[in-house]
């Protein structure tokens, strides 16, 4: 019973959304394995159980199922950090401490998606609607970075620009990211956020010490 009733759900007709789904999980798939040239239409309507003739049924080309998957893709990414930064009833140096969790989160640096979002990030190079969306991507996680960062920078008795701290520390992550995914016993996930703690306290103490500098020029005067 258990084996006829996976081959009806194996065989059942699938509606639109679920169709496009299933391409873009394809697609993801395609990528990891071949990177974004070496993918081609018949490569993911294979991995997806449909015939490359299908596909204009569900998106307008290759392109747009590439662009809509990226879309996906960073909009769940983006959804984790913001739920881990965004925990309420927690101290803000908790909340970035669940932002580092989330971003070297197991399931973002086994093979399939590092090599997923390493396909889309080539593709950006010379795509210019995926750069446009990796760019809104970038943005998005900044300013979810900003506010939070500025308030730590009070809370510690320092300023600090966000904004500049906030493209520091993501550049930093996606550095520290690209190396966990390309050897995983290099750097340990625990060590990962004690990097990203070491980087963000000397940013902050800085702040701390220039802003303990100004005062004190102005007592002297």
């Amino acid at each position: 019973m258990a084996r006829r009733g996976a081959a009806q759900q194996k065989y059942r007709r699938l509606g639109p959304d679920e169709r496009r789904e299933d391409l873009m999980r394809a697609t993801r798939f395609c990528f990891a394995r071949r990177g974004p040239h070496g993918t081609s239409v018949r490569d993911i309507c294979r991995e997806a159980n449909v015939s490359p003739g299908l596909l204009r049924h569900y998106f307008k080309g290759k392109d747009e199922l590439i662009l809509e998957t990226f879309r996906v893709i960073s909009q769940e990414f983006y959804q984790s950090i913001r739920a881990a930064i965004e925990t309420p009833g927690i101290s803000t140096e908790d909340r970035l401490s669940a932002f580092f969790e989330a971003y070297f989160s197991p399931e973002l640096i086994e093979d399939e998606p590092f090599g997923t979002y390493l396909a889309f990030w080539m593709r950006a190079r010379t795509d210019p609607e995926v750069r446009k969306v990796q760019r809104a991507s970038y943005r998005k996680h900044r300013r979810l970075l900003e506010p939070v960062l500025e308030t730590l920078a009070i809370e510690r008795g320092g300023r600090v620009d966000a904004a500049k701290a906030a493209v520091g520390l993501i550049a930093l992550l996606d550095g520290i990211w690209l190396a966990v995914c390309v050897d995983p016993r290099a750097i340990s996930r625990t060590r990962t956020n004690r990097m990203a703690w070491t980087w963000l306290d000397a940013y902050m103490a800085r702040g701390t010490r220039k802003r303990k500098a100004r005062k004190s020029k102005v007592v002297r005067r």
